[in-house]
């Protein structure tokens, strides 16, 4: 990176950093208070909803790309690559990514 700085700085060489979290609401916790030598059943569903988010932060001037999936998959993952490419048409990308492969999608 050291070696890169008059790129990054100028704005020729755009460095990301990319993750990908899943929120998850709607847990259902349940507490009751009765005769501890009886048993109480309490029916619970265990409803869940989440959302996936792709982030990633460019290096330089701190924006934050974000976008939303319905799903982590690798569909959704090469479609916000693809969204991160688009932003920086003119630019060399250096993506950081925790288990990422090497890839090039500009070919």
């Amino acid at each position: 990176m050291e070696a890169h700085q008059g790129e990054i700085h100028s704005g020729s060489l755009v460095v990301l950093f990319e993750d990908e979290c899943h929120l998850l609401w709607g847990e259902v916790c349940g507490y009751v208070c009765g005769k501890t030598d009886e048993r109480i059943e309490v029916p619970i569903t265990n409803e869940r909803s989440k959302q996936t988010y792709d982030g990633a932060v460019n290096l330089h001037t701190q924006q934050c790309l974000i976008q939303t999936a319905e799903t982590g998959n690798s569909e959704h993952t090469i479609a916000f690559v693809k969204y991160l490419v688009a932003q920086y048409p003119d630019n060399r990308i250096a993506l950081f990514w925790d288990g990422a492969t090497t890839i090039d999608l500009r070919k």
